[in-house]
C-alpha cells in the first residue's frame, strides 16, 4: 500500500474512533482503535508490514507524546512520591526486561536473546492516561492517579532507552554488561540534563520576547510545539537520550511561567487544545497500526514454523509474568508506604491498592511504537510483534474490566459538593444577565439582546447538564409541558397563526432536548435539520439584501416574542401554584422561576432589520467583552467568599478566556 493511502486509512480510522469514544464511554479509546484497525485489516485485506526508521519514529511519535505528558504532570505530587515513581519506572522496568526476555527465549529458542530482551524492555512502558480515563464514573484516588501518570512518563523513557540498547546489541551481536550499564547511565543522566537546560532556555526565550513587547500567540504556541523535536534532535546530536531530553524539557518548560495577562492565558488554552488533539491523533495512529498488524502476527507464527498453540502459550506466559510480577512489586511498594493511597490519606487496603497500581500499568502506544521500529530483517520479528500486540490488547482489556471495579465509588458528599459548585456557576451567569438588563439604556437594544441571548443559552446548557438531579430535570420538563399546554390550547384563540406556533414548538423542542436525561435521537435529528434549514435561509436572506433586493419585514418576530412571553407566563402561574403545594422542592422551583423571569425580561419584542445587523453586532462585541469582565470579577468574588473552590474557579476562568478569544476576534 502506498504511504499516502495508508495515511488516509489511519486518519479515517482515528476520526471514527473519536466518534465511537463518545458513544462508548466505558470502553477505552485504545481498544476501540485496535478494533477498528483489525476490522479494516480483515474487511479490506490490508495488513501492511510496518518497519519504521527508529530515529524518525521516535522523534515524530514518542518525543512529542512524552513531552506533552511531562508538561501536564503534577510536579508537586511527583516530588512527594519520587521514591515510588523511581522504583516503578526504573527498577521494575529493568527487572521486567530480564524476566520477559528469558521467558520469550525459552518459548522461542530460535529468536536471539538480545531481541527477546528488547521486547522485554518495550513492555516496560505503561499507558496510564488511557486507563485513568476508564474510571470516569468512579472516584479515582488522586495519589494513585499521580503515581501512574508519573510512572508512565519515566518508564516510557527508561524502556525506550533500554530497548535501543538491546536492539543495538542484537544487530552488532556484542553485549558487554559493564560497558552497557555505564553507557546506559551516561545516556540517561545526560538526556535529563540536556532537556532541563533546553527547557530553561526556552523559558528565557519566551520571557525575552514578551519583555520586548513582541507578544504573539502564534509564536508562543508554535515555539512550544517545536520544543520536543528540538530537545530530541539536540539530545541525539550530543550522544545522549533524545527521549529523556524531551521528557526533561517538558518538565521544565512552562509557557505560563514567564508572564501574566490575557495573552498568556490565551496562549496556554490554544496550546493545550493543540496538544490534546495531537496526542489523541498520535496515540490513535499507533493503536490502529496495532490492529492492522494482528493478522500479520498469525501469519508470522506460521511462517516461523511455530505451532499456533506454542505461539499463544508464549503470549499467555509473557502476560502472566507482566501482570503477576507487577502485582507482587506493587504489593511491596504499597506495604512499604507510610501514607494512605486513598483521597485524604485514607487506607484502601493492601491488595486493592496493589490491584489499582497493577492494572493501571496497562501497555500502550509507546510499547507498540518501539516494537514497530525493530528492523524487519531480524529473525522472529513478526512473532515478537504479534506477542507484544496481544499483550498490549490483553492488558488494556484487563484494565477496562478491573479498574472501575477496584476504584472506590464516589461518595454522596462529593456529589453534593459538585452540585454546589454547579449552582455557583449558574448564580454567576444569572448575575451577569441581570446586569445586562440594567445597562439596556446605555447600549443599543439589539446589542443587549444578542449578548443576553448568549448568556441565556449558557444558562440553559448549564442548567440542563449541571443543576442537576433528576427532580430538577423532571420539574423543568414539566414546565415545558405547561408551555406546550398554552401553545396548543390557547395560542390560536389569542390570534397567533400556524407559523408563530410552529416556531414556538421548535424552541420548546430545543429546551426539552437540553433537559432530557437521555435525549431522543429522533428529536436530535429533527433539531439538527431545523438548524441547518434555518441557517441556510438566514444566509440566503442576508445575501439577497446585500445584492440590493428589497427585504420585506412584518410583525412575525414581534408576535413570536409575545407568544414566547405568554407561554412563560402560563408556566410561571403553574410554578407559583406548585411552590405553595410542594415545600420539599421549594429551592428547585424558585431556581426555575428565576430563570423564567430573566428570560422574559431579556426577550425583545422585535428583531433588528438586516441592514442594522452590522451596527448591532459592533456594539454587541464591545458589550460582550464588558460582560466577560463582569463574569471574571464575580468569579473572584465567589472564590474569596468561599462559594467556589480553586479548581472550579480555574475551570470558569478558562471558559471566560476561551470566549474572550472569539469575542476579541469579532472586534
Amino acid at each position: 500500500m502506498e504511504i499516502m493511502e495508508l495515511f488516509l486509512v489511519l486518519v479515517t480510522a482515528v476520526l471514527l474512533s473519536a466518534l465511537l469514544d463518545k458513544a462508548l464511554p466505558h470502553v477505552a479509546a485504545p481498544l476501540v482503535q485496535v478494533a477498528i484497525g483489525l476490522a479494516m485489516a480483515l474487511a479490506l485485506s490490508i495488513s501492511p508490514v510496518i518497519e519504521a526508521d527508529t530515529e524518525l519514529f521516535m522523534m515524530l511519535f514518542i518525543a512529542p507524546l512524552l513531552f506533552y505528558e511531562s508538561k501536564e504532570l503534577d510536579k508537586a505530587a511527583l516530588w512527594k512520591d519520587k521514591g515510588t515513581v523511581l522504583c516503578l519506572s526504573i527498577g521494575l522496568v529493568l527487572v521486567m526486561m530480564v524476566l520477559v526476555g528469558m521467558a520469550l527465549h525459552f518459548v522461542f529458542p530460535g529468536i536471539p536473546i538480545a531481541l527477546c530482551f528488547a521486547v522485554g524492555a518495550a513492555l516496560g512502558p505503561t499507558d496510564a492516561a488511557a486507563v485513568v480515563a476508564l474510571a470516569r464514573s468512579t472516584k479515582f484516588p488522586k495519589r494513585i492517579e499521580g503515581v501512574l501518570a508519573a510512572e508512565a512518563i519515566f518508564n516510557d523513557a527508561t524502556g525506550v532507552v533500554a530497548f535501543e540498547f538491546a536492539v543495538a546489541a542484537a544487530i552488532s551481536g556484542v553485549f558487554e554488561p559493564a560497558v552497557a550499564a555505564g553507557s546506559f547511565l551516561a545516556v540517561f543522566v545526560g538526556g535529563l540534563l540536556c532537556g532541563a537546560v533546553l527547557g530553561a532556555l526556552g523559558n528565557w526565550v519566551t520571557t525575552l520576547v514578551r519583555n520586548g513587547g513582541m507578544v504573539s500567540m502564534t509564536f508562543h504556541v508554535l515555539f512550544e510545539i517545536a520544543m520536543p523535536f528540538l530537545a530530541f534532535i539536540v539530545g541525539e546530536g550530543i550522544g545522549v537520550s533524545g527521549i529523556l531530553s524531551a521528557v526533561a524539557c517538558g518538565l521544565v518548560f512552562d509557557l505560563g511561567s514567564n508572564g501574566t495577562g490575557a495573552d498568556v492565558s490565551m496562549s496556554k488554552i490554544v496550546s493545550n487544545g493543540v496538544w490534546k488533539v495531537a496526542s489523541f491523533a498520535l496515540n490513535g495512529i499507533v493503536f490502529v497500526l496495532l490492529g492492522l498488524q494482528l493478522p500479520n502476527g498469525v501469519e508470522a507464527i506460521i511462517s516461523h514454523d511455530v505451532d499456533t498453540v506454542v505461539g499463544f502459550s508464549g503470549v499467555a506466559l509473557v502476560l502472566g509474568i507482566v501482570v503477576s510480577f507487577r502485582f507482587l512489586w506493587c504489593v511491596a511498594i504499597a506495604k512499604a508506604s507510610r501514607r494512605g493511597w486513598g483521597d485524604g490519606g485514607t487506607d484502601l487496603g493492601l491488595l486493592r491498592t496493589a490491584g489499582l497500581l497493577t492494572f493501571g500499568g496497562a501497555k500502550g502506544a509507546i510499547t507498540m511504537a518501539a516494537i514497530l521500529t525493530m528492523p524487519s530483517s531480524m529473525s522472529g520479528r513478526g512473532v515478537l510483534v504479534f506477542v507484544t500486540s496481544c499483550v498490549i490488547v490483553a492488558t488494556l482489556l484487563l484494565a477496562n474490566v478491573a479498574m472501575p471495579r477496584l476504584a472506590p465509588k464516589a461518595e454522596t458528599a462529593d456529589a453534593d459538593e459538585q452540585r454546589r459548585q454547579d449552582e455557583a456557576r449558574l448564580y454567576i451567569l444569572r448575575l451577569v444577565l441581570a446586569r445586562l438588563r440594567e445597562v439596556s439604556e446605555e447600549y443599543d437594544a439589539d446589542a443587549v439582546a444578542i449578548v443576553a441571548g448568549e448568556y441565556r443559552e449558557r444558562i440553559i446548557t448549564a442548567s440542563g447538564g449541571a443543576l442537576g438531579d433528576k427532580e430538577s430535570r423532571k420539574l423543568r420538563l414539566e414546565a415545558i409541558t405547561w408551555e406546550r399546554e398554552y401553545l396548543e390550547s390557547v395560542a390560536r384563540a389569542d390570534g397567533y397563526d400556524d407559523k408563530d406556533i410552529e416556531k414556538m414548538r421548535g424552541y420548546l423542542d430545543q429546551k426539552e432536548y437540553y433537559y432530557a436525561e437521555r435525549p431522543d435521537w429522533a428529536l436530535k435529528t429533527k433539531l439538527g435539520w431545523k438548524r441547518m434549514v434555518s441557517s441556510t435561509l438566514s444566509w440566503a436572506e442576508t445575501f439577497a439584501v446585500s445584492l440590493g433586493f428589497p427585504h420585506k419585514r412584518d410583525d412575525d418576530i414581534r408576535r413570536y416574542s409575545d407568544l414566547r412571553s405568554k407561554c412563560a407566563e402560563y408556566a410561571l402561574k403553574k410554578l407559583a401554584q406548585r411552590a405553595s403545594e410542594d415545600v420539599d422542592n421549594a429551592e428547585r422551583i424558585s431556581s426555575l422561576i428565576r430563570d423564567y423571569r430573566l428570560d422574559m425580561a431579556c426577550t425583545l419584542a422585535y428583531t433588528p432589520q438586516l441592514e442594522d445587523v452590522a451596527r448591532a453586532n459592533a456594539q454587541a462585541a464591545q458589550l460582550r467583552l464588558e460582560a466577560l469582565r463582569w463574569e471574571g470579577e464575580l468569579i473572584e468574588e465567589q472564590l474569596d467568599a468561599g462559594k467556589i473552590d480553586e479548581s472550579t474557579a480555574k475551570a470558569m476562568r478558562r471558559t471566560v478566556a476561551v470566549i474572550r478569544i472569539d469575542a476579541e476576534d469579532m472586534i
